[in-house]
């Protein structure tokens, strides 16, 4: 059921043989009387609770321009379902609302949420990016967009920390703090800085949520070109940020593990910032494959050592390699006769070349496959697949899976 709301207006209705009467308080709570028992309620944090008014009726008050309307239990059970239960847990709860009133078509095509504390609410999506309107929807004018508060600020953080920021201590140091799923938080404020070296990050005013998405199959285009009969070849993934890289590296390790060409491989991901398997407590939240075990937030050059020493993996993937230390133990690994699936940032091959901890890998032919990728048709474009000589052995580009 689907209906109009105003503010302060009552309405009953009869469903199920019983009567509930609900009313609008304000935009973003609502009061539901059950035998003359009043709560308020916020429809995120207590989705079971209020599926627990029976399976007669739930409700949500959504915005659309000056008018609340009613969400019955089906429609906003679509919509929760329709996004990731990690990212609105995060969101405080007018941002939730506002993010899940979004037109279908933007909200199922976030790559990122960004708020700034007395600045416009803005949502990315692969075509354009967009502000949050006061009174729902998405607006172009930044004086028509919603402003998050200190407050929501605070809650945010609250809820990212789990109420302790001690917690947090070393993301804060980094600057970025992943959620469940793989979602990363970028954090921005006062940086306190001793001796030269960052310590930590407070006043915290600005967060950017990427919204990370398992698409399976994404690489199997790619499949001929690194999986042969009897060989599997070292892949670098190349891209500037956001144009696929970990989605494309969680499936290759996927299909590793699954088994192409009548043979399975044993994978070790190295997830540094949990992005790759998306760990809670330890257990991927992603579909990484039967035959793969996970190092969750250990650093990528001491990870691949005890991966190789305890593990013993066919396959190694670790995600934006560009450190010394990245590089000698990639040496290491490769010496050892693993095979290895990574990420570097950079939007051409002589991009790639003029890093000095990457020159040395590439100038060695360390990477048999060098995939470049872009957002030119979308995120995810492959643009070239090349071998260690950089010799193109793909066509130009191809697809935009993403």
């Amino acid at each position: 059921m689907k209906g109009k709301l105003f503010r302060g207006e009552k309405r009953s209705f009869p469903l199920a043989n019983e009567k509930k009467s609900i009313f609008v308080n304000e935009a973003y709570t609502y009061h539901c009387c059950y035998k003359k028992k009043r709560e308020i309620i916020d429809p995120i944090s207590n989705f079971t609770k209020l599926s627990g008014f029976g399976r007669s009726f739930c409700c949500v008050v959504i915005l659309k321009g000056d008018v609340p309307y009613l969400l019955d239990k089906s429609e906003w059970d679509r919509r929760w379902q329709a996004m990731s239960t990690q990212v609105l847990q995060v969101l405080p709860e007018r941002i939730r609302f506002l993010i899940l009133g979004l037109p279908e078509e933007i909200r199922q095509r976030l790559e990122e949420i960004r708020l700034r504390m007395g600045r416009p609410l803005e949502v990315i999506t692969p075509e354009k990016a967009w502000f949050v309107g006061t009174k729902g929807g998405v607006v172009e004018q930044a004086q028509e967009a919603y402003l998050p508060s200190m407050e929501d600020c605070h809650k945010m953080l609250n809820r990212i920390s789990n109420h302790s920021l001690y917690a947090l201590e070393e993301e804060l140091r980094r600057g970025y703090v992943t959620i469940a799923g793989g979602h990363r938080i970028g954090l921005t404020g006062k940086v306190v800085v001793e001796g030269g070296q960052v310590k930590h990050l407070r006043d915290i005013t600005g967060f950017n949520l990427r919204i990370a998405r398992q698409i399976r199959g994404v690489a199997k285009p790619l499949v001929p070109y690194i999986f042969q009969e009897e060989q599997v070849e070292n892949v670098l993934l190349i891209s500037p940020p956001q144009c696929g890289k970990t989605t494309y590296l969680r499936d290759l390790a996927r299909i590793a593990s699954v088994g192409i060409t009548g043979r399975s491989y044993k994978v070790g991901i190295v997830d540094e910032r949990s992005e790759i398997a998306g760990c809670v407590a330890g257990v991927p939240s992603r579909e990484v494959g039967p035959r793969t075990d996970v190092l969750d937030g250990c650093p990528k050059a001491e990870g691949m050592m005890m991966m190789i020493r305890s593990m013993s993996p066919d396959i190694l993937v670790v995600d934006e390699i560009g450190r010394l230390e990245d590089s000698e133990a990639i040496h290491d690994a490769i010496y050892a006769g693993v095979r290895l699936f990574s990420t570097a940032h950079g939007r051409t091959l002589e991009e790639i070349c003029r890093r000095p901890t990457l020159a040395g890998l590439l100038r060695e032919e360390v990477f048999t496959r060098l995939v470049l990728l872009s957002r030119r048709r979308g995120p995810g474009t492959i643009e070239g697949v090349f071998d260690g000589r950089m010799r193109r052995l793909s066509p130009m580009a191809a697809g935009a899976p993403c």
